[in-house]
């Protein structure tokens, strides 16, 4: 997910439970007096989410999103200076809004009924994937790249894609070279070249793939 701002300091991807939107969202920002800085419409056709900036004071902001793929909305508060700007503002959120936890976001991708299901938890489990490597989260995702259904490994490949993990390129590696699937080895290897464009070299591969 590329930012319209792209400071410093980030939180990891904040999912809004079902029933908060943008509109939630907007009231919380008016009622805290934050400056609207900048909106991007969403482009269903290329994947584009919508995105909308506030700037709580000048260097500190809080995105909104709506990511069509995943069919999820999130918050993502970025600080020029520091961390504890972001745990600030992530206090005043939790008190107004619920957010998917770890628990809800790992349950729902290992217990996923439907193919179109798990497709879909697995897709929200990367985009709300902690900004450092977990390997909870690394094991589900590997496991959903893993399934004999082609459609559940190219949702596990896009969750990767959110994470932004080097520790994924091995696994990337492996199926952009020998997936029966065109279309998954095609899209293992745009990740691949996306990790590359952002300078993600994995410098310890081996802590992540133990278990594959």
């Amino acid at each position: 997910m590329i930012d319209l701002y792209e400071p410093k300091f980030r939180s990891r991807r904040l999912i809004l439970r079902e029933g908060y939107s943008e509109g939630v969202v907007r009231r919380i920002a008016k009622a805290s007096g934050w400056d609207e800085l900048a909106k991007r419409p969403a482009d269903a056709r290329r994947n584009v989410a919508l995105t909308v900036i506030w700037e709580v004071i000048p260097g500190l902001t809080v995105s909104y999103y709506y990511e069509p793929l995943a069919e999820a909305s999130c918050l993502i508060i970025r600080s020029t200076r520091d961390k504890a700007e972001i745990r600030e503002v992530e206090r005043l959120l939790n008190q107004t809004t619920v957010f998917a936890g770890d628990e809800d976001l790992l349950s729902s991708a290992a217990t996923g009924v439907s193919s179109c299901e798990r497709a879909l938890a697995l897709l929200r489990l990367g985009l709300g994937g902690p900004v450092n490597f977990d390997q909870r989260y690394f094991d589900q995702l590997a496991s959903g790249a893993d399934d004999p259904d082609g459609k559940i490994r190219l949702a596990a490949i896009r969750g990767i894609t959110y994470t932004e993990w080097p520790q994924f390129r091995p696994l990337l590696g492996q199926l952009a070279d020998h997936d029966p699937v065109r279309s998954v080895r095609k899209l293992a290897r745009q990740v691949l070249l996306i990790f590359d464009a952002l300078g993600l070299a994995d410098k310890s591969a081996s802590r992540g793939c133990g278990g594959r």
